[in-house]
């Protein structure tokens, strides 16, 4: 079966408005975390977030005969285009019923949902009538599809905080089947007041700062955005001379069905998707030379999440390197697995690690190495990336060197 290559990257976040700048960020251990702006946050205990500054300034988020379509679909239309870029793929060269669209979210459009209903509450005679259309799960994907003329399958994947993590693993199934002979996948979500005031309510937002795997964590901090990838049979994009980041050589996907927010305490399921996307990679403990962690900061969840990964590597997890990058650019929610992705491809492939920030006190029930503070220099052949959503919905990625298969 031929391998599946990644040969185009796009990434939007608080540090920035492409990968590039985005990955050098969180290399350096930039905090992109702010005070939000986008909505009146005076009734929230917690107050700061990762917004994104720069999404209008882009000359490509202008062009659209679709006015009504939101936050949302611009984010997911930024990252789509870097990524095709960055691939050298030319669309209008490419059979447009081959190419397929699978991306994850939490909330879709449905920033768009909460102006609708401040609009029709206020007797407001201007709501657009696509408005309400737009803030469906789907309708940023729809949006993207029409933007770049494509015909292929269009699939929204929403398993809260995995969701693009199970976008980009149903893009590998996709290619492996003979089902598309290109697929973008990826994932986004925006900053909302309906998603943040939720987490208040459950009290998982801090007032402090994100510290993953510190003993003082004290919760997660949301963020927004949007990453994407352009996956193509390997032999295909040699054929045609593309740059080869990576290869996706296993995924792996369980449910806890445990609780509905919190994970299980021994992270079974995590442990069981982890063993999974090993399996199908054909890695053995020792290949492993990174994880990009789930990584809230969260109490339940970090030490979930290390159990995870010593239940799956026993002695082996304390020489792997861990990091969570949700320290600098917060909780991006279904659009994390992708984001997180894109930095875990570009970690393999620049043999550098991002840090896990903020991190000053360790916790006896977390004693991996979770790369405190500094970004680390190191070959990386194979390397795993986490998603673990509410409901236990979990999904790991496996990232390779193409001369490791």
């Amino acid at each position: 079966m031929d391998n599946i290559a990644i040969t185009g990257l796009g990434c939007i976040t608080s540090l920035g408005a492409d990968k590039d700048k985005v990955f050098d960020n969180l290399i350096k251990g930039k905090n992109g975390i702010k005070p939000i702006q986008s909505f009146d946050v005076s009734a929230y205990a917690g107050k700061q977030g990762g917004e994104v500054k720069d999404l209008t300034s882009t000359p490509d988020a202008i062009n659209t005969t679709c006015p009504q379509y939101e936050r949302a679909a611009w984010l997911l239309l930024k990252a789509t285009r870097e990524a095709i870029d960055d691939a050298s793929l030319i669309l209008n060269q490419q059979n447009p019923f081959r190419i397929a669209l699978s991306t994850g979210t939490t909330l879709g459009g449905m920033v768009n949902g909460e102006n609708y209903y401040r609009a029709l509450h206020q007797n407001d005679k201007k709501i657009h009538p696509n408005q309400i259309i737009s803030a469906s799960q789907y309708a940023p994907n729809d949006f993207v599809m029409s933007e770049l003329g494509l015909r292929g399958m269009s699939l929204v994947t929403s398993t809260a905080c995995s969701a693009s993590s199970h976008a980009i693993g149903y893009a590998l199934e996709l290619l492996q089947s003979n089902l598309a002979d290109v697929v973008l996948a990826g994932g986004f979500d925006p900053m909302s007041e309906l998603t943040f005031s939720g987490f208040s309510i459950l009290r998982s937002v801090t007032q402090d700062k994100i510290r993953p795997f510190d003993k003082n964590r004290s919760g997660l901090v949301l963020g927004e955005g949007a990453g994407m990838l352009v996956l193509e049979r390997e032999s295909e994009a040699r054929q045609r001379g593309a740059r080869i980041y990576a290869l996706l050589a296993g995924y792996g996907s369980s449910s806890d069905a445990y609780h509905t927010t919190a994970p299980h305490k021994e992270g079974l399921g995590a442990a069981r998707a982890m063993r999974m996307a090993l399996n199908e990679a054909k890695l053995n403990l020792t290949q492993v030379d990174y994880i990009n962690a789930h990584g809230t900061a969260t109490p339940a969840n970090d030490i979930a999440e290390t159990r995870a990964i010593k239940n799956v590597f026993g002695e082996q997890a304390y020489r792997i390197p861990i990091s969570s990058i949700k320290s600098m650019i917060g909780h991006t929610l279904g659009a994390a697995g992708a984001i997180e992705a894109v930095a875990t491809v570009l970690t393999v492939y620049n043999n550098v690690i991002p840090p896990t920030i903020n991190y000053s006190m360790p916790d006896p029930a977390c004693d991996l190495d979770y790369v405190p503070n500094q970004s680390r220099e190191i070959e990386v052949q194979a390397a795993l990336s986490n998603s673990f959503g509410f409901g236990g919905n979990n999904a790991v990625l496996a990232f390779v060197k193409p001369d490791l298969s």
